[in-house]
């Protein structure tokens, strides 16, 4: 037979109509069946990161917020929070507290941390606007963006020896869940190109979660910039140019600095880190122009120990003893500026 006379395959049969429908049936419904689940897994993991802190991307720079707790002291800043009027004229002072989750106080009661014991010492207004994990760059931003609405008198920042690395990480409350924050995420951590990835970040829950996991496998922890550190002291100092209203900048030594006989073995390479950002902290501070105060001297001092004992001990976060002495190590610099 010619080539002209070969048959090609037949063309394929349309199925019936009503077999159609019942695939595009059966399609729909699992499409729909999967994007309920998904739903259902993105609220869930939603309402964990909401246990402990709230995700906010406005004002510009600020990343989360914390929740409102039960506790009879409102403490810490959320998103919406609205700046509380200016109190009696018998405590005409106000001190905006700004800082991390030594400022805001964990593992103390709001009435310990050291912006209400510093209020008690002095009779001031003082507001604790901290935040657990934040870092210099989120607390310059809430200062510049919402500083002048709560008409302060002063600003005290609380900068803990770790704050020259951007917080990029936080923790789910319930599950520990690694939760990704940061709005720059570097090319070998990233999962999606931008602008896709920038969006789920600011969308999903479950997408966070999966780039906080994948932040943590990538090698290498970022060291203490102290370039980026200087630039964000220098926002507070900028705005206190603008508003005529004094900074002042209190530096939160760490335990290992407190108690050095604490560094045993197994704590070696964190109190080696610890130290050299202490370090690299305090230079930045000495070449800076805003008034600073070192707070280890008075920490040091005591000789009753400033943090947790035995198994509870935990590097960073303090005992009301040690709040006690920041809030006193600070207010002799604070009415200084005050009455400059």
């Amino acid at each position: 037979m010619s080539l002209l006379g070969r048959r090609g395959p037949p063309p394929p049969q349309r199925l019936p109509r009503a077999q159609r429908a019942a695939r595009a049936l059966a399609l729909g419904l699992g499409c729909a069946l999967a994007a309920g689940v998904l739903a259902v897994a993105e609220l869930r993991q939603r309402s964990r990161e909401d246990g402990i802190f709230v995700l906010a991307h406005d004002p510009p720079g600020v990343k989360y917020g914390v929740t409102r707790g039960p506790e009879p002291m409102d403490r810490g800043w959320r998103p919406g929070r609205a700046p509380m009027p200016r109190p009696p004229e018998a405590r005409q002072v106000r001190v905006l507290a700004l800082g991390d989750s030594v400022t805001w106080g964990n593992r103390v009661g709001a009435f310990e941390a050291w912006p209400a014991q510093l209020g008690r010492q002095t009779g001031w207004d003082v507001v604790n606007l901290g935040v657990p994990g934040w870092d210099a760059s989120q607390s310059a931003a809430l200062l510049e963006a919402e500083g002048g609405a709560w008409s302060p008198d002063a600003v005290v920042w609380g900068t803990f020896a770790n704050d020259g690395r951007p917080t990029h990480l936080v923790r789910a409350r319930t599950t520990n869940a690694p939760v990704f924050v940061g709005t720059d995420v570097p090319a070998e951590a990233r999962l999606l190109p931008s602008p896709i990835g920038a969006w789920l970040l600011r969308h999903s829950a479950l997408y966070r979660t999966l780039q906080g996991a994948t932040w943590l496998r990538t090698p290498g922890a970022p060291s203490f910039d102290r370039a980026w550190y200087a630039a964000q002291v220098d926002r507070f100092a900028a705005w206190s140019a603008r508003s005529g209203v004094p900074v002042v900048v209190m530096a939160l030594a760490p335990h290992v600095l407190v108690t050095p006989e604490s560094c045993t073995e197994g704590y070696g390479a964190m109190c080696r880190t610890v130290r050299t950002d202490w370090e690299s902290l305090t230079a930045v501070l000495n070449s800076r122009r805003l008034p600073w105060v070192d707070t280890l001297p008075a920490l040091r001092a005591d000789g009753r120990p400033a943090f947790w004992p035995g198994e509870a001990r935990d590097p960073d976060h303090p005992n009301p003893d040690a709040h006690a002495h920041y809030a006193s190590s600070v207010e002799p610099i604070l009415r200084a500026a005050l009455e400059r």
